[in-house]
């Protein structure tokens, strides 16, 4: 039986210590990435988004049109974090942190698509279950993407080599990904401009996370 790794919650503590170390070069990904967003959300907001007046708000959340805009989003955000994570992992690893880092995905280009995708849909339907278990699947699954960037495993192995990973800590990994959601979140608060700082934040601790559980998991 292979050593386990622990979900260690001074990883966000530590993620502010890196990001103030090179806050200019993660604010510029972290704006990069906000304007990628924009630029795809507004299009697919306009095409699924039905112009009929809802019934209720439950018709507005949970329509197809809706949850569908929700999938294409979140395989979006996932793709832009694997990016973010490689380029973690490497200020991490102390490789430092160069925008080169965001374009070495493409190399795995098509299973972070295949992954994100899978994940985005997972969560998606979580979400549509009255929200808890999509944190529960976030949890569980917050390391696929790391996977696929960091081991260059194919969609499928790296969302069950995740499960696998943390299905022992699902209480802790599901607190541990709520927390850096919520961080990210409370970005949007601050008229988006505070998701420049946030973000970083999310990308980093999640990152942190992974590196120590990989270390933990995979070393004697």
């Amino acid at each position: 039986m292979p050593p386990q790794g622990t979900i260690r919650f001074d990883a966000i503590s530590r993620a502010w210590e890196l990001l103030k170390a090179q806050m200019g070069m993660w604010i510029l990904i972290s704006l990069l990435f906000t304007l990628i967003a924009i630029a795809v959300g507004l299009p697919v907001g306009l095409l699924l988004r039905t112009t009929v007046e809802p019934a209720s708000l439950f018709d507005y959340f949970f329509s197809v049109p809706r949850l569908l805009e929700q999938v294409i989003m979140g395989t979006v955000g996932l793709v832009l974090a694997g990016a973010a994570w490689n380029a973690a992992l490497k200020q991490i690893r102390g490789e430092g942190l160069q925008l080169e880092a965001l374009t070495e995905v493409i190399a795995v280009g098509g299973q972070l698509v295949v992954t994100a995708l899978l994940m985005s849909i997972a969560l998606t339907l979580g979400f549509s279950l009255c929200i808890l278990p999509s944190l529960v699947i976030g949890g569980l699954l917050m390391f696929s993407i790391l996977l696929v960037v960091d081991q260059k495993l194919d969609g499928v192995e790296a969302i069950s080599r995740s499960f696998e990973m943390l299905k022992s800590q699902w209480l802790m990994a599901t607190l541990f990904y709520t927390a850096t959601a919520l961080i990210a979140a409370a970005g949007v608060l601050l008229c988006c401009v505070g998701l420049l700082f946030t973000l970083p934040l999310f990308y980093l601790s999640i990152a942190l996370a992974y590196d120590d559980f990989v270390r933990g998991y995979l070393e004697p």
